[in-house]
């Protein structure tokens, strides 16, 4: 009798079950296509859009660099302090902006985000969601590591952090576009949220029962702006932090032997450096 499948653990070895480079051709095309609606005089639809799916990738990303935290790829008390909260603080701030455009979008089908930032979108979250997730549940990170490489999908999510300051760049400046048009009433809940008193013409009670869609007032713009460059620190602490989370990273489990190979720091490098000079110069005369 032919046996039967013998349940194995994750124990350092990589036995990848989804294809290594769709997360990284996604996250490519993303990127890609991101950039060109942005340069593109964008609608408030199409900058909610891409809020909403940064603010997403922040869960992957947190996902993705705590399996490789816990399966020893990375240091997981770093990811722990530093590296997951910047993720998390991160993910408020993109969360924060794809509400307030999300309510500022005019009500129309024209308002819809590009075709080909949607596509980019739908294999984004399909390449990701078969990393992170496990019958409707998030993956364990035993269950990640054993789906893919966690050392190079860390990698790829830490270049898409990079990637994502020029992101937000461009979101802020795009909100300042004084012929983005905006929903009336969707600016007028945004500006009464924040205690905003707006005194301009455009806002007037004929123009928002109208339901009209109007030129953002000046202090909506100061308010979007204001947002922007906070969500734009915030992804550039994420980057920042996550990078120095993977350059303090040590050897991954080899495969014959399971063990880690200890990180050199600087000091060890030029103290091997200092030896390999004084052995090809030879004794001083």
């Amino acid at each position: 009798m032919a046996a039967g499948p013998v349940a194995t653990r994750f124990t350092g070895v990589h036995r990848p079950s989804v294809d290594p480079q769709r997360l990284a051709m996604a996250l490519s095309g993303w990127d890609i296509q991101a950039n060109r609606a942005l340069v593109s005089s964008p609608s408030a639809a199409t900058l909610s859009f891409i809020c909403q799916q940064e603010a997403s990738l922040r869960s992957t990303a947190r996902v993705v660099l705590g399996a490789s935290a816990v399966t020893g790829h990375s240091d997981s008390l770093q990811f722990e302090a530093y590296a997951r909260p910047a993720l998390e603080g991160s993910q408020l701030g993109w969360a924060r902006q794809a509400r307030d455009w999300s309510l500022m979008s005019p009500r129309r089908s024209t308002a819809l985000p590009p075709e080909p930032l949607q596509a980019a979108a739908l294999e984004l979250r399909a390449a990701t969601r078969e990393i992170t997730h496990n019958d409707g549940t998030m993956a364990t990170p035993d269950v990640v590591a054993s789906r893919l490489d966690v050392g190079k999908a860390a990698l790829n999510v830490q270049s898409h952090l990079a990637s994502s300051v020029g992101i937000a760049h461009a979101v802020r400046q795009a909100g300042q576009d004084p012929d983005l048009a905006v929903f009336s009433q969707g600016a007028k809940q945004v500006m009464q949220r924040e205690g905003l008193v707006s005194q301009q013409s455009l806002l007037v009670a004929n123009v928002l029962q109208s339901n009209k869609t109007i030129r953002m007032p000046g202090e909506l713009r100061v308010l979007m702006d204001s947002q922007g460059s906070r969500t734009l620190d915030l992804s550039k602490h994420a980057h920042s932090t996550t990078a120095r989370l993977l350059t303090s990273t040590t050897s991954p489990p080899t495969e014959t032997s399971g063990a880690k190979k200890p990180a050199v720091t600087a000091h060890e490098r030029l103290m091997s450096l200092s030896r390999s000079k004084s052995v090809t110069s030879g004794p001083s005369r």
